[in-house]
This record gives C-alpha cells, sequence and structure tokens, in this order.
C-alpha cells in the first residue's frame, strides 16, 4: 500500500515575511487551502493513507488539522527528517510539500519508481533561467557567437519524492535531515536514485506574488482537471 506524507513542518517565513499571519498550508488558492488542495490531489490518484507533518509551534494549524495523521515535530526535522517515521510496514512513501500545486500523474510517478527499482524518485522538470549577462561563445580567443541574455532550461527537483523503506531507513532515528541531504547519502553509498522527467503544471507557492500567481493559473486550469474526469 502507497503512503503519502504532506510536509508542512516549516514556519512559512517567506510567506509571513510579506506579511502573512497564518501558516502557508492554510493560505488559500482559488477558494481552498493550500493543503485541501494537496489532500485532494492524493486522493484523487488513489492515496488515502495520509499523513501531515506540522511543528509543534503551529497551534492554529494544528488546531486545523486535529482530524489528520499527524507527525508532530517537537524540534525541526528538516524537509524530509519526518519520513523517518515510517521505517516499519511501508514499501512505498509518496513525500510531497505543502507549498508545492501539481497535476503531476502520480500514478505514473510511482509505477516509474518501481519500474527501476530505485531506492527514491525525485520527480524533476526544466525551469528556465534567464542569464543576466551576454554570452560568448569561444573558440581560444575566437568569437563564435555572442548571445544576449540567454535563456536555459535546468533540471530541478519539483519537490516531489517516491521513498522506498531503504531511503526512509537511511534516516537517522529524529534525525534532522534535509532532502538534497538524504538524496547525496544515497547517492555516495551506491544507492539507485532516480529522476521521473514530467512536463507537467507545478508552480511553489511561497510568498504573496506566487500565491497570486497560483489563483491566475487555477482559474485558467483547474487543478487535478484531468485526473477527475
Amino acid at each position: 500500500m502507497i503512503k503519502a506524507l504532506i510536509m508542512a513542518g516549516g514556519l512559512s517565513e517567506r510567506m509571513r515575511a510579506s506579511g502573512a499571519k497564518t501558516h502557508k498550508a492554510l493560505r488559500e488558492v482559488a477558494s481552498r487551502s493550500l493543503l485541501d488542495h494537496n489532500i485532494e490531489y492524493l486522493r484523487s490518484h488513489g492515496i488515502f493513507d495520509i499523513t501531515l507533518a506540522v511543528n509543534r509551534c503551529e497551534h492554529d494549524l494544528l488546531a486545523r488539522v486535529a482530524h489528520l495523521p499527524l507527525i508532530i515535530e517537537e524540534r525541526p526535522l528538516g524537509t524530509i527528517g519526518s519520513a523517518r517515521n515510517f521505517a516499519q510496514n511501508t514499501e512505498t512513501l509518496v513525500v510531497l510539500y505543502v507549498d508545492n500545486l501539481t497535476d503531476l500523474d502520480l500514478r505514473a510517478f510511482v509505477a516509474y519508481h518501481c519500474a527501476q527499482q530505485a531506492v527514491l524518485t525525485i520527480a524533476s522538470h526544466d525551469e528556465p533561467f534567464r542569464i543576466p549577462f551576454g554570452e560568448l561563445e569561444l573558440d581560444g580567443t575566437r568569437v563564435l557567437a555572442y548571445r544576449e541574455k540567454p535563456i536555459f532550461p535546468i533540471p530541478i527537483s519539483s519537490g516531489l519524492y517516491v521513498l522506498s523503506n531503504r531511503a526512509i531507513a537511511a534516516i537517522g532515528q529524529e534525525e534532522r535531515i534535509h532532502a538534497p541531504e538524504l538524496i547525496n547519502r544515497l547517492i555516495s553509498r551506491g544507492d539507485h536514485v532516480a529522476a521521473f522527467r514530467h512536463q507537467a503544471w507545478w508552480i511553489d507557492v511561497n510568498d504573496e506574488t506566487a500565491l497570486a500567481a497560483a489563483d491566475v493559473a487555477l482559474a485558467r486550469k483547474p487543478l487535478l482537471q484531468a485526473t477527475r474526469r
């Protein structure tokens, strides 16, 4: 059985820096909280065993999610440390972050992870980055081309992971660890870490600007539109 962990253990520092008083999990996009969007996203793909990781200091958030299975972090455990709680009786764990929205096909993602026999699989997409300078293509000192402020697609993590039990077991008990640290730990010991390349819609909602952009995007393309048909 596939289980899911929604990470909401951070303190929403970037969102609160712009004046928000509530945790980002409770901020609304298209009249629904980010947390509700993510729960519905998982359920629409047949994943109903859902746990939420929350910092113990977030009293307002804790009061709103008392109906959910919770991992209450007594101290910050990083961006993936709470996954250690699934070390027993969990073969496949989907980890996602409450401030990300996407319509990535989770079934295809998990199936790819299994087919690859990967210890951990990262959802990955290309994000365009503009270089703020003119790029020179050189052959020694000879200029072959001059491109002003070119845009390069860079493969990045989409903030969704599938962990096998072996990946979960690589996290120490009550260890504070971030996803990049865990991934590099697995790579360094020779484990197979795979990338699931996709072109799905995705947005990181971490400030007021991104919140407004997500509202506009969902007005044009409701989240999970394809999976709810």
